[in-house]
């Protein structure tokens, strides 16, 4: 038991540690001097550093900010350094993000969601849109957005405890595209300041207000959310022979939260339920239609990817996976996935696995077809 324990927390070891290294990519750095350095790079998650190797060295340099004055990973991610207000009123030298360079240019901390905005020769401004609880008497009396979404300036109930979200994000853009009136009614529904929502707007301001020539020198591109739709089909060898289910499977990426990491949902049918021949001819757990749900992380960015994955794919919540595979992109809108799982982790690990299979290493081989919708 202790030797199995000890090989599932390797494993679950290996996989948080892959998730957690640096993605190095081809990059360059502006120094000081306006000299560009060509290498490879990383950017810290908190952006308050980058890792940098320059061509043809073998030294890999951490770089804090103001000691650069970009870092732009290869087709890629653009940073400037800057300065910026802290939770406790503290200055602090961050890399922020370009979303938009151009009359108004807007940055990012993507960690924490925080947004700035700077107008040419101007300061930097940060929009404001933190959620905070109140309560009573300590309710600001300036104007809200509560629980319901509802916006407005009317009296709070007292009796009652509140999420009051910052809304003077809304002003500031406001003041700072005065010039551009006709935005100024989708400014005042805008709802909670997103990454993709706001590209949007700057480069709506700067088509208003650059009628006869291209003010926007740099506009971060942000792919749409995708969905992949798989038609799955596998088998189980959870007793003392093998078992067939298929269904259709639905991928989920977003981009703006991982690159990398992917849901993945849908249905199955199974031939017959997984659990033993004593469980499952109770009709209690005749279990033939199932959810699954899990998560994966897709290395590299080539037609063919190894993939990792976590969660229930075998669609009953009781038998957690671990499941390794890789995808194959035939075509932009086509490609194949093939993956096999180690199933009832839990199980495996104490030793426990012909209370719940008839044999000591329950397991599912799967492969699909794959189609882009998005």
């Amino acid at each position: 038991m202790v030797y199995r324990g000890l090989i599932f927390c390797i494993l679950i070891s290996l996989s948080i540690s892959v998730y957690a290294q640096h993605k190095f990519k081809a990059a360059y750095i502006i120094n000081n001097s306006g000299d560009t350095l060509l290498g490879t790079g990383a950017m810290g998650k908190s952006q308050d550093y980058a890792l940098f190797r320059q061509i043809g060295s073998s030294d890999l340099k951490k770089i804090n900010p103001g000691e650069i004055k970009a870092f732009r990973e290869d087709e890629g991610k653009y940073y400037v350094s800057g300065i910026v207000w802290t939770e406790d009123s503290l200055l602090q030298p961050k890399f922020l993000e370009y979303l938009v360079k151009g009359k108004i240019s807007l940055f990012s901390i993507s960690k924490y969601d925080r947004f700035f905005i700077q107008k040419q020769e101007d300061s930097l401004i940060e929009l404001p849109h933190s959620i905070k609880a109140y309560s009573d008497r300590y309710a600001p009396a300036h104007a809200y957005r509560d629980t319901s979404g509802k916006a407005g300036t009317s009296t709070l109930d007292l009796s009652k405890e509140y999420n009051i979200q910052d809304m003077r994000y809304i002003g500031v853009l406001k003041y700072y595209m005065q010039d551009a009136p006709q935005l100024n009614s989708k400014l005042e529904n805008m709802g909670l300041p997103k990454q993709r929502e706001l590209v949007k707007l700057m480069n709506d301001y700067h088509k208003a207000v650059c009628s006869d020539w291209a003010c926007v020198n740099y506009s971060k591109v942000i792919p749409d959310a995708r969905f992949t739709l798989e038609l799955y089909s596998g088998m189980s060898r959870h007793n003392d022979y093998y078992t067939t289910h298929y269904g259709v499977m639905v991928h989920y990426w977003e981009p703006l939260l991982s690159t990398k990491l992917y849901l993945k949902t849908g249905l199955l049918y199974a031939q017959t339920p997984y659990f033993k021949r004593n469980f499952y001819m109770n009709p209690k757990y005749n279990y033939h239609l199932r959810i699954p749900l899990s998560i994966y992380y897709a290395f590299g960015n080539g037609s063919f990817k190894p993939t990792i994955g976590f969660g229930w794919p075998t669609g009953l919540f009781t038998i957690s996976s671990l499941e390794v595979g890789f995808q194959y992109s035939v075509t932009k809108k086509f490609g194949i996935n093939a993956t096999a799982s180690m199933d009832a982790l839990q199980a495996w690990v104490q030793h426990r696995q012909r209370r719940l299979f008839d044999n000591t290493f329950g397991h599912s081989i799967n492969a699909g077809l794959l189609y882009k919708l998005h």
